[in-house]
């Protein structure tokens, strides 16, 4: 079994568990990226395992954006 079809569904799921990581999450996205560098250095992801990461980054920085402009009620 290729390492991408391993790492790519733990890849996916730390991009959507690090937004609602107040501290950390940004480190996480980069270790992720890191990661999939690595994973994908010697053998090709498919364009579709390329297209599910390029999705899941995309909306962790979506996320990530949203939580730093959202404002919540005063407690």
């Amino acid at each position: 079994m290729p390492a991408i079809s391993v790492i790519l569904p733990i890849v996916l799921q730390l991009l959507e568990l690090a937004p609602q990581l107040i501290t950390g999450g940004e480190r996480i996205v980069a270790a992720v990226e890191d990661i999939w560098r690595t994973a994908t250095s010697n053998v090709a992801a498919t364009p579709e395992e390329q297209q599910q990461y390029a999705d899941a980054l995309d909306a962790a920085h979506a996320a990530f954006q949203a939580s730093a402009t959202r404002q919540d009620p005063p407690a």
